[in-house]
């Protein structure tokens, strides 16, 4: 299976010049399984954004108890797998569709 890297650019329609990002210390991305969204582990904010690619915007943002350091989704693609917290860290699971947080 061949890994793919997606690279996120914001253009500003008006000018054509690349818009500041808004994102805080991103840690780690995730591609949906279809490729429509990117997940992205935002330090700085403790909380995980949701990118729609084909509208090359944050459409959802999550907030999580600790810092986030990796992502992985399930398998039916409803759960994200979130470790958070630095030495001392642990799974979260993040439900995508209520945005309901619990532990591992």
């Amino acid at each position: 299976m061949r890994a793919r890297l997606f690279f996120v650019f914001l253009i500003h329609a008006s000018s054509g010049l690349a818009e500041e990002p808004a994102y805080y210390s991103p840690e780690a991305l995730l591609a949906s399984r279809d490729g429509k969204l990117l997940y992205v582990a935002e330090t700085g904010a403790k909380q995980v954004a949701v990118v729609d690619l084909a509208q090359g915007k944050t459409v959802k943002t999550y907030q999580l108890p600790q810092k986030p350091t990796g992502m992985a989704l399930a398998t039916t693609g409803g759960v994200l797998y979130v470790t958070i917290g630095g030495a001392e860290g642990r799974v979260v699971l993040l439900d995508l569709s209520s945005g309901k947080v619990t532990g591992s």
